[in-house]
C-alpha cells in the first residue's frame, strides 16, 4: 500500500502554485474577473486599484481558526473547515452593512499533513469566496504544530449603510435575523458522540453569514453585530459600545427547530442554547420605532437607558451577565463562538 503524499512532499512553493491555479480557475478569481487587482498571488504583496469602489467605506477584518479550538478534523471535512474560515470573516463584513471583495489567506500546518486534506481546505476557501464574489489576492504558508487558518477580508459599504455597534438608543427595538441555538446543539451532539441529528450537526459544521439585509433597512439600523460569541455576549458588546442596557423577552427569542430536537435528546434547556450559542452568524440589530415596517427577522427586546441586560419572562425581570467566549478564560464561560473548549 503506497504512502499518501504530505505537504512536505510538495514543498511550500509547489503548494503556493497549486493554490494559485485553483484560485484563478474559479469564478470571481478567474483572470478576466479580477477587477482592481494589479498584483495578486505570487508577488511580495498584493496591489489594488480601488477606484471602482467609489466613495464607499473600505472595511477590513481578520479572524483565525485554530485546530482544537474552532474545529476538530474528526468532526468536519477539510472543505468544511475552509468554508468556515471564510464564513467567520464574511459575517463580520455583513454585520457592518458591507460586501466582501478581496481575501488574504494564511495557513500553518504540520509537515505531516496529508496533501488531500490541505487541498480540501483550500477548495473550501476558494468555493466559499466564489459564493461571495470575493477574490483571493495572496497570503502565506508556514509550518506549525497544528492547522491554523488566518483569513483577512477587505470589503466595502455605502456610507449611509455602514452599521456600527455603537448607535443603539434607548427605545430602539432589538431584532435577530433568524432562529438560534443549532450551532451549540450540534457541538453538544458531537461532544457526546450521539449519532443522527445530521441537520443539527450540519449547522455546526457549516455556519452561514447573513447577507439578506440591504438598502433602506441598513440605512435605518442604529447598531448591528453578528452573533459569533452568543446572543447575550454580543448584545453585551452592543450595549457597552452604545452606553445603554437591554431587556430581552424570552418568549420572543426564536429557537431553531433542530436545536429544540437536540436539546430534548441532550437533556439541555433549549433557551440556554439560543442565549449562548456562538458561530451562529445571525445578525443582531436595533431599529427605532418609526422604522419597524422595514424590520426583518424576530423582535426580541428593547434597548434601555438603564445599564445591564435583563431577561423578562412571565412577568419576572431577571438580570443576567452578558458573557461571551473569551480565548484566555478557558472553561469560564458557557457558549461563545469557540465552544470546543467550553
Amino acid at each position: 500500500m503506497s504512502r499518501r503524499r504530505t505537504v512536505s512532499d510538495i514543498g511550500e512553493f509547489g503548494l503556493i502554485e497549486g493554490i494559485k491555479k485553483l484560485a484563478e480557475a474559479h469564478g470571481s478569481n478567474a483572470a478576466n474577473a479580477r477587477k482592481g487587482i494589479i498584483a495578486g498571488i505570487g508577488d511580495d504583496a498584493a496591489a489594488l486599484n480601488l477606484k471602482h469602489i467609489g466613495d464607499r467605506v473600505i472595511l477590513f477584518t481578520t479572524d483565525t481558526l485554530a485546530e482544537g479550538v474552532h474545529f476538530r478534523r474528526g468532526w468536519m471535512l477539510p472543505e468544511e473547515i475552509g468554508r468556515k474560515a471564510v464564513e467567520a470573516n464574511a459575517s463580520d463584513i455583513a454585520a457592518m452593512g458591507g460586501k466582501p471583495l478581496y481575501a488574504l489567506v494564511s495557513l500553518a500546518a504540520p509537515s505531516s499533513l496529508e496533501k488531500n486534506v490541505f487541498d480540501g481546505i483550500f477548495r473550501g476557501i476558494v468555493f466559499a469566496s466564489e459564493q461571495y464574489k470575493t477574490k483571493i489576492i495572496g497570503g502565506n504558508i508556514s509550518r506549525g504544530k497544528e492547522i491554523q487558518i488566518t483569513l483577512t477580508l477587505i470589503g466595502a459599504a455605502k456610507k449611509d449603510e455602514l452599521c456600527l455597534r455603537s448607535g443603539a438608543k434607548p427605545g430602539d427595538f432589538i431584532f435577530v435575523s433568524r432562529p438560534l441555538g443549532a450551532s451549540a446543539a450540534g457541538l453538544g451532539l458531537f461532544s457526546r458522540g450521539i449519532r443522527g441529528f445530521e441537520e443539527t450537526k450540519k449547522k455546526f459544521r457549516n455556519p452561514k453569514a447573513d447577507f439578506s439585509f440591504s438598502g433602506r433597512l441598513l440605512a435605518a439600523v442604529t447598531s448591528m453585530i453578528d452573533i459569533s460569541d452568543g446572543l447575550l455576549g454580543d448584545l453585551g458588546h452592543v450595549c457597552e459600545s452604545s452606553k445603554a442596557g437591554a431587556t430581552l423577552f424570552t418568549g420572543n427569542i426564536p429557537i431553531d427547530p433542530d436545536a429544540l430536537k437536540a436539546a430534548h435528546r441532550l437533556n439541555h434547556d433549549p433557551l440556554d442554547y439560543a442565549l449562548h450559542s456562538g458561530e451562529e452568524y445571525a445578525l443582531l440589530y436595533t431599529l427605532p420605532e418609526q422604522h419597524l415596517p422595514l424590520a426583518k427577522g424576530f423582535l426580541i427586546g428593547e434597548i434601555t437607558r438603564k445599564k445591564g441586560i435583563y431577561l423578562f419572562n412571565n412577568g419576572v425581570r431577571m438580570a443576567v451577565k452578558p458573557k461571551g467566549f473569551d480565548h484566555f478564560l478557558r472553561g469560564k464561560h458557557k457558549g461563545g463562538c469557540h465552544g470546543i473548549v467550553y
